[in-house]
């Protein structure tokens, strides 16, 4: 999907990043697998729109947060120090808002993928 019109190359990578703490991939299918960047892009063109500012300044005080306490982009931390990261964004009143909307989105997109229907044992045919 093309990223270019809605966000710049850091803000994407940011954002395919924290998507993936949100719903990691580590025993089981997870955002990537369910195509969330996907669905949020769709999203972020239509119903979201009205949020696509605030997520660019979310994206942007999270990738500042990642080079303040690391000095390396928010793509290219452990998932450690990421998830070490969004709980410190979760708790901040600047960003606790829209972070908590975000969470809800990507579980969104995961929850009505087929991947995610098949995992919780629901089989998805024709």
């Amino acid at each position: 999907m093309e990223l270019k019109p809605l966000f710049d190359q850091q803000q994407a990578q940011t954002l395919q990043s924290v998507i993936v703490r949100i719903v990691p991939g580590d025993t089981s299918p997870g955002a990537i697998e369910a195509d969330v960047l996907s669905y949020l892009m769709k999203q972020f063109q239509g119903d979201l729109s009205g949020y696509l500012v605030e997520c660019r300044t979310f994206l942007g005080i999270v990738e500042q947060t990642a080079q303040e306490a690391y000095h390396l982009p928010f793509s290219a931390l452990e998932p450690s120090k990421q998830d070490t990261l969004l709980k410190m964004i979760e708790t901040t009143p600047e960003t606790a808002n829209f972070f908590r909307r975000l969470v809800e989105w990507v579980q969104e997109g995961y929850y009505t993928h087929p991947v995610a229907w098949e995992m919780i044992g629901w089989k998805v045919t024709g």
